[in-house]
């Protein structure tokens, strides 16, 4: 693997994903991922489009909500 130099970028800073790893990883310019820190290593998890500000408390409440008004939902969309 290519070792990469940590660079600023305005006021964060930043690394490069190589070429190779990217094509690998289905990566590209814009995608989204998510550091995580353990111990004193920091991985990055990609995340799925849309996916970036929903947390897993607000999909279970949206699985009860849509469970409790199914129906309810099912007869608005119909008008």
């Amino acid at each position: 693997m290519t070792t990469v130099k940590v660079f600023k970028a305005g006021n964060s800073l930043a690394v490069t994903v190589p070429r190779e790893l990217a094509l690998r990883l289905n990566i590209r310019e814009g995608d989204r991922v998510l550091p995580e820190v353990e111990r004193s290593k920091i991985s990055y998890r990609t995340l799925k489009k849309g996916s970036a500000s929903v947390s897993p408390e607000f999909k279970r409440w949206l699985r009860a909500f849509e469970k409790k008004y199914d129906r309810a939902l099912e007869e608005l969309a119909k008008r």
